[in-house]
């Protein structure tokens, strides 16, 4: 009974620290670097509900923050040609768009010799995610997902991939990258995808899920 009044009235103040997430720290160094030197970013998504909202976060994100829209490219894998995950394709697609950066949503964490192929074409990566980890995390510059069995984040694991996303929208917002209180554009996506992916409205989703736009 006594946390009904957070659930009816939840504050958007309440939302928990974008940096209790691991790599965050990395990966909002990583884009401010990617942003200064106006290097190409490349989005990789899932073909779910999820996953397409949360490409569109992480764009929109990267866009408010300063990216050039020309710099600034969302691929998504066909369902049956591809499967889950990121498919090899990708190489091939960040290579011909001359990619210095792929920034993964709603998949990744367990995508070891993609990342590893990425590394080897000096293109960094950063993965954020929702899904259970392997006991090791793959070799990219940053795995943001509140499931990592090295740095579980036991008050995030809630989160959708598209609330993830959102979680670095979050950051670049603290860093003024974004400016504060216009990440809140994007919470509409954040609740489609948070719905279609069957996560429950508690918590942080519901604090995400009342202050759409």
């Amino acid at each position: 009974r006594h946390l009904l009044p957070s659930f009816l009235s939840p504050k958007y103040t309440d939302l928990k620290d974008p940096y209790l997430l691991p790599d965050m720290e990395k990966a909002v160094q990583r884009i401010k670097k990617a942003i200064k030197e106006s290097e190409k970013i490349l989005i990789y998504g899932d073909y779910d509900v999820d996953g397409v909202t949360a490409s569109t976060v992480m764009e929109q994100a990267l866009l408010m923050a300063g990216v050039n829209p020309k710099n600034n490219t969302i691929m998504l894998p066909d369902r049956f040609a591809d499967g889950y995950g990121m498919s090899p394709k990708l190489i091939k697609t960040a290579q011909k768009e001359k990619t210095n950066l792929v920034i993964t949503v709603d998949c990744g964490s367990r995508n070891h010799e993609i990342v590893e192929e990425l590394n080897m074409n000096q293109i960094d990566t950063i993965i954020t995610d929702h899904h259970e980890t392997d006991p090791e995390m793959p070799d990219a510059l940053a795995v943001i997902n509140p499931h990592r069995k090295d740095q579980p984040v036991e008050t995030l694991q809630n989160l959708a991939g598209v609330g993830v996303a959102f979680k670095l929208a979050q950051a670049l917002s603290e860093q003024k990258l974004i400016k504060p209180g216009q990440e809140k554009w994007l919470l509409d996506l954040v609740l489609i995808g948070t719905i279609c992916d069957s996560m429950t409205l508690v918590d942080e989703n519901r604090i995400l899920g009342f202050y759409i736009s």
